[in-house]
């Protein structure tokens, strides 16, 4: 059979038949799914483990500190754009300009590729470990973290191999090689950093230490896996072909993060450190709902490509459904955390008491974010891409201007609202372009009461309500109110209500051992 899809999305369309994929196009898809997993989870798996450590890092370090962890960070990512110049990128392009009968000519392209890159990052580590003071006093207001800024800029070239080194394994289809290199890296980075910094008492550069540690080694490993595609020889016209390539793709690549790590480096800057340390502790919590978007993203981008090559009238109207029931379940998730914020801050980093207060403001944005993977589909599919580009530089153009309105009187919250709207407004422009390019049937006003709900009842989570028992009651409360509030509401219809009803049965049937 061709892709499973739900029986009312059938049943909308009298007399659909599905056509099977022939053998070789079910084989391929199979071999995408598989590869699909494996890199979604080597993707999530460092900020899994950035999860894991918040409770530990979160109860030694104080939110200036965090702050601190935050700015580092998202200098290390900045600066990696530039050193990388677009290669990544390019390598990728170049690889395939030749056959496999050529692998001369590819493991030149990537030996020029990550040997260029690796020369870059050198030259820049030389930097901030020469310029580590001042470079400290502009990031952090203070020249006690100069060891933090010669760490980040030591684990630069490090990274580079890492990174290109998963390049080739993704280019060489093995995606087992890249998760065992994604695992490593995260797994000893935190495991390092938390040995540093709770035993051998190295404060923030601890963390630092671990990820220097995770990147050599996974540096390490990338070079033993891929090392006959390294055996090549260096090409000045293929550099001048990957750059000419490469480097027009910076500015996207830069207002892609823009648009996820500004807001750091000006809640820094207009504000302090500890601000950043919430602000940073929140992200965490979010990152809950972060790791379902991408987990859906990974899963819907090749199963609706394969849909759009079989029945595009099917693909149609499966992809309206899916930006509905994406919808409720990424703003139930969203409730879910904004109510709770408060109790699950309280839990895991009881001394960063205003973090809750970003919590639903970000959990909104990340549901656009959800939101607008979807609705951006039909300009992939018409190759329209360069919107894309405008697109993310009027988002980041707009975080800015209104992160510099609000991040003085309000803050985190302030920052957390920037983003809030960035990602509304990218995805309406998506959606309003992808009509435009390639209409769809969206359930526009049915999405729009889901999200407005969910922006009714976040709020909740910020009142205080004394005792905390009380308050545990009164926000599940509020959690049941959203769900009960969809049937009536139009959101789910009487059908789906049932189903809905259908799961909840069988799973307090398997809790209790008893048949639904």
């Amino acid at each position: 059979m061709g892709p499973d899809v739900p029986p009312f999305l059938v049943e909308c369309r009298p007399g659909t038949q599905l056509r099977s994929p022939s053998s070789p196009m079910r084989s391929a898809l199979a071999a995408l799914a598989r590869q699909t997993v494996v890199y979604g989870l080597s993707g999530v798996i460092l900020p899994f483990v950035g999860l894991i450590t918040l409770p530990i890092f979160a109860r030694y370090f104080s939110p200036a500190k965090y702050g601190v962890i935050e700015i580092a960070t998202v200098t290390s990512a900045l600066v990696y754009v530039f050193i990388d110049l677009g290669l990544a990128a390019g390598s990728q392009r170049s690889y395939f300009d030749y056959t496999d009968e050529q692998e001369t000519q590819r493991r030149g392209v990537i030996k020029t590729a990550v040997l260029t890159s690796f020369t870059i990052a050198c030259a820049v580590a030389s930097i901030f470990v020469a310029l580590a003071s001042p470079i400290g006093d502009a990031l952090f207001k203070s020249r006690n973290y100069t060891t933090v800024v010669v760490l980040v800029g030591i684990t630069l070239p490090f990274t580079v191999v890492m990174q290109l080194s998963r390049e080739v394994m993704r280019l060489t289809f093995r995606p087992w090689h890249y998760f065992v290199s994604a695992t490593m890296s995260g797994v000893i980075a935190a495991g390092v950093g938390v040995v540093a910094v709770l035993s051998l008492k190295s404060d923030v550069a601890g963390v630092f230490w671990g990820l220097l540690f995770g990147s050599a080694l996974a540096a390490a490993y990338g070079v033993t896996a891929v090392h006959r595609s390294l055996s090549g020889r260096v090409s000045r016209p293929e550099l001048r072909t990957m750059l000419a390539y490469g480097i027009p793709l910076m500015p996207t690549a830069l207002a892609g993060w823009g648009l996820v790590f500004l807001d750091r480096f000006l809640l820094g800057g207009l504000g302090n450190l500890a601000a950043v340390g919430q602000y940073a502790v929140a992200n965490r919590v979010v990152s809950v709902l972060l790791f379902a978007v991408t987990a859906f993203s990974l899963a819907f981008s090749p199963y609706i490509l394969s849909l759009y090559s079989e029945d595009r009238e099917l693909e149609l109207q499966t992809r309206a459904q899916v930006l509905s029931y994406l919808a409720i379940a990424l703003t139930g998730v969203g409730v879910a955390l904004s109510v709770f914020a408060r109790e699950i801050i309280a839990l895991v980093a009881p001394s960063y008491g205003s973090a809750y207060e970003s919590v639903a403001l970000l959990s909104f944005g990340t549901i656009a974010f959800g939101l607008g993977t979807v609705a951006m589909t039909g300009i992939s599919f018409v190759r329209a891409t360069h919107w894309f580009a405008i697109y993310t530089i009027i988002a980041v153009a707009v975080n800015l201007l209104v992160n510099l309105v609000l991040i003085p009187p309000f803050g985190q919250v302030g920052a957390a609202a920037a983003t809030a709207v960035a990602y509304a407004l990218l995805a309406v422009l998506y959606y309003r372009k992808a009509q435009q390019l390639y209409p769809t049937p969206f359930e526009t006003a049915r999405v729009l009461r889901t999200t407005g709900l969910g922006a009714l009842v976040m709020p909740i989570g910020l009142i205080a309500i004394h005792p905390a028992g009380l308050g545990v009651a009164v926000h599940a409360a509020a959690i049941a109110a959203f769900v009960l509030l969809l049937r009536p509401l139009g959101i789910i219809g009487a059908r789906e209500w049932d189903a809905l009803r259908e799961v909840f049965a069988n799973r307090a049937a398997a809790l209790t051992g008893t048949r639904a």
